[in-house]
């Protein structure tokens, strides 16, 4: 990881671009990059548990999840779009229970959420009209929350920015094990897709919605508040 400050620098710098919609202040900007300077601090020190004798699980698990970051972020160089991607597998975990004529009904009860906020409009079966329609004005949300600020900061000096950056690591690292604990089932296929370590910045979003998933059936009108709740959180 110490020789891959450019490589983690330059990643960042390309989350930050599929994130950026500016930031509401200075004093944001300053307070989220101390925060997550301690963050990375905090995990470089633990890093150096390599150094130690019966630390080396430590070091080989910090080395892991760094190396799952990365997969995550190279998804943005393939011209993918990885928090898209979290979101759209969690509307399809939301509608695994809803039967064709439950669908129907979930998407006139969405229909007017959908045209007065002017989501894209697809072709396609009703459950990609609405994953797609929903994703989109999710995502939009998703940019505002503070999460996504804390990853829109410039400036800084290389030593800085790579401590900054093993800070957004770690945020990333305590999330993921926050959903792993708290809904396997969406956990696992991330892990699959590569996005585990990106679930970070839906979280403020998604965390109180996780319950709709792999639990008993919901109905349409459950659904429905969940994915009102999720556009205008």
């Amino acid at each position: 990881m110490n020789n891959n400050n450019d490589e983690l620098n330059n990643a960042l710098y390309r989350v930050a671009l599929v994130l950026d919609k500016g930031l509401e202040s200075t004093r944001e900007l300053a307070a989220g990059y101390v925060e997550t300077m301690g963050l990375g601090f905090d995990r470089s020190v633990r890093n150096l548990s390599y150094f130690f004798d019966g630390y080396e699980d430590v070091y080989e698990n910090i080395k892991y999840e760094d190396d799952r970051f990365f997969l995550m972020v190279k998804e943005t160089f393939k011209g993918n779009n990885p928090i898209r991607a979290i979101i759209i597998r969690y509307l399809e975990h939301l509608f695994t229970n809803l039967n064709d004529d439950e669908m129907n009904n979930l998407k006139t009860l969405l229909r007017g959420v959908f045209l007065t906020s002017g989501a894209l409009v697809t072709t396609g079966g009703v459950r990609v009209y609405i994953a797609t329609a929903a994703s989109e004005l999710i995502y939009n949300t998703v940019l505002r929350n503070a999460i996504a600020h804390k990853l829109i900061r410039g400036g800084g000096n290389i030593a800085m920015a790579f401590v900054g950056g093993y800070g957004i690591i770690e945020m990333a690292s305590q999330a993921k094990e926050r959903l792993r604990y708290s809904n396997p089932t969406l956990y696992y296929d991330l892990v699959l897709m590569n996005l585990e370590m990106g679930y970070f910045i839906v979280e403020p979003n998604i965390s109180k919605w996780l319950y709709m998933i792999g639990s008993e059936k919901k109905s349409v009108d459950e659904v429905y508040r969940a994915i009102n709740g999720l556009i205008y959180n």
